[in-house]
């Protein structure tokens, strides 16, 4: 339901795309790797799409929004197209008015709805990634971003080293982000434990993150746990 032409030619007009994954991406790390890759594109998320890809990358720079990175933040505002993978990001207020936008949805009620979309295409992400295959850019958007992304990394790490006590919540999360499997489900109750458990719980690709993704539900850290125990 859409012109893959029409795709791959935004995102060859493009000198700074900017990939911004939701929910929707689950399963697809490998090919939006490839993807961000071959334009040069950085990696940002939505709260409900932590874990699909690692925080080590060099490519991915965090979070977007009051729960974000300020690496993302910076990416967003020197974008020139935004590709929005599977996700209904409902604070609009972190995109910006003038960029041109690339949705990528397989419902079709979330294709416009809260975006000025320039292009809406109503598939699967894996169908969008299987079908649009644009030119290689050799001057690599992200690594414009990478002092960003360090400067933010230290300043977390400023307090993930706190030696203080009584232990900063920050510290707890930091060290558990080093311990738990590779498959792990992390579950995360909402308040300021939130902004702990996706600022510095960072990790490798292939863990399941259980939030509140919205933010407009409180408590739901032990149901949580119970559901994902089976």
């Amino acid at each position: 339901n859409f012109d893959p032409k029409e795709a791959v030619s935004a995102i060859n007009r493009s000198r700074k795309p900017l990939i911004f994954i939701g929910r929707g991406s689950i399963g697809q790390s490998a090919k939006i790797n490839d993807l961000a890759e071959k334009i040069g594109a950085p990696i940002i998320y939505a709260l409900n799409a932590k874990g699909i890809m690692s925080d080590f990358d060099k490519k991915v720079l965090g979070g977007l929004g009051l729960l974000g990175s300020r690496a993302s933040i910076d990416a967003m505002k020197q974008a020139d197209l935004l590709i929005l993978l599977g996700t209904d990001f409902p604070y609009t207020a972190f995109i910006r008015d003038d960029i041109e936008i690339l949705q990528v949805d397989s419902n079709p009620s979330n294709l416009q709805k809260r975006f000025n979309s320039t292009l809406k295409c109503l598939c699967t992400v894996a169908g969008f990634l299987d079908i649009v295959n644009p030119d290689t850019k050799q001057d690599k958007f992200y690594a414009k971003l990478a002092q960003a992304k360090e400067s933010w990394i230290a300043e977390l790490e400023k307090t993930e080293k706190d030696a203080t006590e009584p232990m900063r919540p920050e510290v707890v999360a930091s060290r558990l982000s080093s311990k738990v499997n590779k498959d792990a489900v992390i579950v995360v109750d909402t308040g300021n434990v939130t902004v702990w458990g996706m600022r510095n719980f960072r990790t490798e690709e292939g863990k399941t993150f259980l939030f509140s993704p919205w933010l407009g539900s409180m408590g739901v850290g032990i149901p949580a746990s119970v559901g994902a125990s089976f």
